[in-house]
């Protein structure tokens, strides 16, 4: 056996460190039941998803628009929030059609900062994607970002018509 026979591609990870680490989450509806295990602390936790999507660095919803709230306990200044989401658009993941950032002290009343669409229904390199909303500085203890997923597959996908996945694995703010 040669040594080049034997060399397994590693899938690595990457560890970023921000203010929403290690914080609580809530979300609006439950995820899709096989990709869940890493819930609640997967989108949290500073440790990056690789392309190899059935980890418990990953979240998903499948068909439906899901709120996730992140509690940091304490008000910070935050100017950016970063969603970091897979695109595989063979196996139905593609990216949001839209997120929405929203920012508040209480948790209860939350002031929109940021929203962005997106042109998720393009064909696409799969791979690791950083969906990323700037704007002014703002303090806040909570962060809730709305993501909404592609209404249906495209026509150009031969199971046309069905939901899309939302893959997810960490919800940066800084």
């Amino acid at each position: 056996i040669s040594l080049q026979s034997c060399i397994i591609k590693m899938d690595t990870s990457r560890f970023d460190v921000h203010k929403a680490l290690g914080s609580e989450l809530n979300y609006s509806c439950p995820p899709h039941r096989r990709y869940r295990s890493g819930l609640p602390v997967c989108l949290t936790d500073g440790l990056r998803g690789t392309e190899t999507y059935t980890t418990a660095s990953w979240a998903a919803w499948r068909g439906t628009t899901v709120d996730l709230t992140v509690d940091m306990k304490t008000e910070h200044s935050i100017n950016e929030v970063v969603l970091g989401m897979l695109r595989n658009q063979m196996s139905n993941i593609f990216i949001p059609e839209r997120i929405t950032v929203s920012l508040s002290s209480d948790g209860v009343n939350f002031t929109e900062v940021a929203t962005r669409r997106y042109d998720s229904e393009t064909k696409a390199e799969n791979g690791l994607v950083d969906l990323q909303l700037a704007f002014s500085e703002t303090y806040a203890r909570y962060v809730k970002v709305t993501v909404s997923p592609v209404p249906s597959l495209p026509s150009w996908r031969s199971e046309n018509g069905g939901d899309t996945y939302l893959f997810i694995d960490e919800i940066i703010v800084r």
